[in-house]
């Protein structure tokens, strides 16, 4: 094959693999019944400061998360009602599509976000979740700039802070990840 392709290296991994094959043969059990018996090592909690994310915290990130499906689903379900409370029209597929889409992607998106990083215990995963938010909440400020104050941007601007807040303060009290 080699000398028909003119490929003096073709396949030559695969023939390193079977030499270091050929070598480990001397074994008189196989890995998988010679360590039959391995277990994994529990992860131990620590309890230091700083190390683990407080009950409140993770109880908060949480309700984000839950708060951010509930809002997810009900955009890709029946993005017409939601709409109507915000003083929105989605009046073309277009718009319906945008909703679903965008708007309810994104809640989704940030929900699982904040599983993962309640799961994992990895501030990151909650970071990313704040960077969503925190975008949102400087579209808002553009908004209420280019187009005026409203009072309910307001108050969605203020828990658009707190959830930022909140996911930052969680991301960096848990373990610390590389």
């Amino acid at each position: 094959m080699r000398a028909a392709q003119n490929q003096p290296s073709w396949g030559e991994w695969f023939e390193w693999l079977a030499d270091r094959a050929r070598q480990a043969k001397h074994e008189a059990q196989p890995a998988h019944m010679r360590h039959r018996d391995w277990k994994p090592q529990p992860v131990r909690e620590t309890t230091r400061k700083g190390d683990t994310m407080s009950i409140a915290l993770r109880i908060l990130v949480g309700v984000v998360a839950a708060l951010f499906a509930m809002l997810g689903a009900r955009w890709m379900l029946a993005p017409t009602t939601i709409a109507a409370e915000q003083a929105m029209t989605l009046a073309s597929p277009v718009a319906l599509n945008t909703a679903r889409g965008d708007i309810g992607g994104l809640f989704v998106g940030g929900a699982l976000l904040c599983v993962l990083g309640l799961v994992r215990k990895q501030g990151h995963w909650l970071q990313a979740a704040a960077v969503l938010v925190g975008c949102v909440a400087v579209g808002r400020v553009l908004g209420m700039a280019l187009d005026g104050f409203a009072p309910e941007s307001g108050s969605a601007f203020a828990v658009e802070l707190v959830i930022v807040a909140v996911l930052l303060l969680a991301a960096r009290s848990g373990p610390k990840t590389a």
